[in-house]
């Protein structure tokens, strides 16, 4: 759970600077990649990823573009990293304007629950956790590079291990 505003801007500067990189290797070729049928493809995940923080925090009245559930016809690898940078970069400049009083409003959110502020950043923090993950294997089966996330990447570590190997 996030306790105040500086816990979220360290905490969200290194989660989001990840997922900007994740997303920054995502190909408008690959794009279409679907995971089972009936689930959202590649294209559609990420930029779930990169509307996501928008809608959850307008929920509890921050000032953020509504991009909608559906992705735009015109689905571009550049949209959702655009998208994605133009509005974390918005919310980090909301909450670092925020008092403890703002974080501890209550508001009835996603109508079904009534979460504090500092619960809706904590929320927006692992859902962004959960759905980068789940992009990543879809990443890996289009072909492209996942950068590193939380320890060096396949690519990483087989080089480490080849420099290891070699003395």
């Amino acid at each position: 759970m996030i306790h105040n505003a500086q816990e979220f801007l360290e905490g969200y500067g290194w989660e989001s600077d990840i997922t900007g990189k994740l997303l920054g290797n995502v190909t408008d070729a690959s794009m279409g990649l679907e995971k089972a049928p009936g689930h959202l493809n590649l294209g559609q995940l990420a930029w779930h990823i990169a509307c996501a923080p928008a809608m959850m925090m307008r929920q509890t009245e921050f000032d953020l573009p509504d991009h909608g559930w559906a992705p735009p016809a015109e689905l571009t690898a550049a949209r959702i990293q655009q998208t994605y940078a133009s509005d974390t970069a918005a919310i980090k400049m909301q909450v670092a304007k925020k008092t403890p009083e703002d974080l501890a409003r209550v508001f009835h959110v996603f109508g079904m629950m009534d979460w504090n502020v500092n619960q809706m950043l904590g929320a927006l923090i692992m859902h962004e956790v959960h759905h980068r993950g789940q992009l990543s294997v879809l990443m890996r089966q289009a072909g492209l590079t996942v950068p590193s996330i939380y320890g060096p990447n396949a690519e990483e570590t087989a080089e480490m291990m080849k420099n290891m190997q070699q003395g």
